[in-house]
């Protein structure tokens, strides 16, 4: 009797082990699956936001590149007869917003006021990422710019002139060439692309620097005189146009030039690339 009661004893002890076994890889098996679940889940929430915010890359670098082809577009800001080239278009407001006054200049100390925002017609200020577009999936679009004189270039010693020493039945053709081809850089524009899309953004940002020249008067003794180039590559100095009087020049005497800053003959928009820099030369940052 003894003896059966004690295999018995060994015969439940085992059996209560391995439903304790079973309990406890069971438990191991549930928290597992509970953890694949939480894990795929947390993937798809990462991989949805991923999505989202390459879409927002996606649509800045494109609203950047449709701008940046507006604005390298056109090289004169001025048709002959006074009317504005590109009229409408990006590269003729990207001028404006240079040349008027209005538009501050940039300022770190005051970077809200002098930094300017523009949205598409009809968004919430308030809530920027809701916009007319995002009804319909596409998100939406801000764009800010700022200016900022070049520290890299002394505009008003460039454009104060000078002097080129004159001779009598000297040719001039490659001196003047070379002072209508003086080329300023006043300004550095910067353009910002920032795309919304539900809670996910990002900013794309290019650099700008306007390249622009200047018409040139020459004079002597007081005298306004204009270099006529001949079609053999010398020239000849007229009084005040091409129809003047043949203008005699003396050894050693100065010729004074200055530029009209007022117009200009040629104004380009260059894209300001760094070697840092990333996508082409676009320095990009997300929100």
């Amino acid at each position: 009797m003894k003896c059966k009661g004690w295999q018995q004893l060994r015969a439940n002890a085992k059996n209560g082990i391995s439903m304790a076994l079973v309990l406890c890889v069971s438990a191991f098996f549930i928290a597992f699956a509970a953890a694949i679940l939480y894990t795929a889940g947390m993937l798809t929430a990462q991989s949805n936001q991923r999505l989202k915010e390459e879409r927002c890359y996606q649509l800045a670098k494109s609203y950047s590149d449709v701008l940046k082809n507006e604005l390298t577009k056109y090289d004169k800001k001025y048709t002959d007869d006074g009317s504005t080239v590109g009229d409408g278009t990006f590269y003729a407001f990207a001028n404006k917003f240079l040349d008027d006054e209005k538009y501050l200049e940039y300022n770190s100390d005051y970077k809200d006021s002098t930094k300017y925002n523009f949205v598409e017609d009809g968004s919430n200020l308030s809530d920027i990422s809701s916009s007319p577009l995002s009804d319909k999936g596409y998100g939406n679009i801000s764009v800010t710019l700022k200016k900022e004189q070049n520290s890299d270039e002394n505009v008003d010693k460039i454009l104060s002139g000078g002097e080129i020493t004159g001779s009598s039945g000297g040719d001039y053709s490659s001196a003047i060439k070379n002072i209508e081809n003086t080329t300023v850089r006043q300004y550095i524009f910067t353009v910002e692309v920032t795309a919304y899309y539900e809670d996910a953004a990002y900013t794309y940002r290019t650099e700008y620097t306007r390249a622009e020249k200047y018409p040139v008067t020459f004079t002597h003794n007081g005298n306004t005189i204009v270099w006529i180039e001949n079609a053999g590559g010398s020239g000849t100095w007229k009084v005040g146009n091409s129809s003047g009087a043949v203008y005699t020049i003396e050894d050693n005497t100065p010729i004074h030039y200055t530029y009209n800053r007022t117009v200009s003959t040629s104004c380009r928009f260059e894209e300001n690339i760094y070697q840092d820099s990333q996508e082409g030369g676009d320095t990009s940052a997300a929100n």
